[in-house]
């Protein structure tokens, strides 16, 4: 009897590999990966140091207009993880007086 042993072990071991597929792909659970949009953030570096920030204002078309004590600034070239500069607004130059 002990020579059949490991010969029924692996009939054992063989016949439990050999499960009907489709019984496992009803009770397998899948994560279905949604997108969603994340906050961050840009970093607007000063040039001068004596430069005073005293609000920052965004019109309804999204552009962004900061007052500092030398005028308007305007945020330029920043990226998500690329710093950009503020840099004296000069969009309507005739109003600029």
């Amino acid at each position: 009897m002990k020579k059949w042993l490991p010969a029924g072990i692996a009939i054992m071991a063989l016949a439990s590999c050999l499960q009907n597929k489709a019984d496992q792909n009803q009770h397998e659970q899948v994560y279905t990966d949604v997108p969603y949009v994340q906050d961050y953030s840009i970093k607007y570096n000063i040039a001068d140091s004596g430069l005073s920030l005293y609000k920052a204002y965004a019109d309804r078309n999204g552009v962004i207009q900061v007052l500092s004590s030398k005028g308007l600034l305007h945020p330029f070239y920043g990226a998500m993880l690329y710093p950009g500069t503020l840099a004296p607004d000069d969009t309507y130059r005739p109003m600029k007086d």
